[in-house]
């Protein structure tokens, strides 16, 4: 299943920029907009380049996981135990949208991610959204409520 440009725009894109914001900032560490950006089209490429030429289906989670905190760690400038935290905690988020909602979704639609992936732009993203809705609410949390479940700044003063 390989990914297409448009796919890539509209949804690999503001995947990776709510994995990233989210993971993040549930640890209370917040970045410029820009680090978000650059976080999020370097890991585009890397994925096209693992799933779309390599073809490594599957795998690209993990490698994606482990991407993450290479990303973070360089561009976004945190020890290591934190970039590993925060890249788990977006993946977490994220894969709880996708084990939720999608399995009832697929079950409900009688469809499945072979279908939805090669088929209709539309119902693509449709369902790649609605699956993540946790990645959504805990964005929306953390920018209008500044919610985070440990402050890694206030942590460090305390050390």
């Amino acid at each position: 299943m390989e990914l297409s440009f448009i796919q890539l725009i509209l949804a690999i894109l503001p995947e990776s920029l709510l994995i990233s914001y989210v993971g993040l900032g549930l640890l209370g560490i917040r970045v410029k907009m820009v680090d978000y950006i650059k976080i999020s089209v370097i890991y585009i490429f890397f994925l096209v380049i693992i799933r779309n030429i390599f073809k490594l289906y599957g795998l690209h989670v993990i490698l994606g996981f482990l991407f993450f905190v290479v990303l973070f760690k360089i561009i976004v400038k945190v020890d290591w135990h934190i970039s590993i935290i925060s890249s788990l905690v977006g993946y977490i988020i994220s894969f709880l949208g996708e084990v939720l909602i999608m399995p009832p979704i697929l079950d409900w639609l009688k469809l499945d991610l072979v279908r939805i992936f090669n088929g209709n732009l539309i119902k693509f993203l449709v369902f790649f959204y609605l699956a993540k809705l946790p990645l959504m609410i805990a964005a929306i949390l953390i920018y209008l409520c500044d919610f985070s479940i440990i402050s890694i700044d206030r942590e460090m003063e305390n050390l």
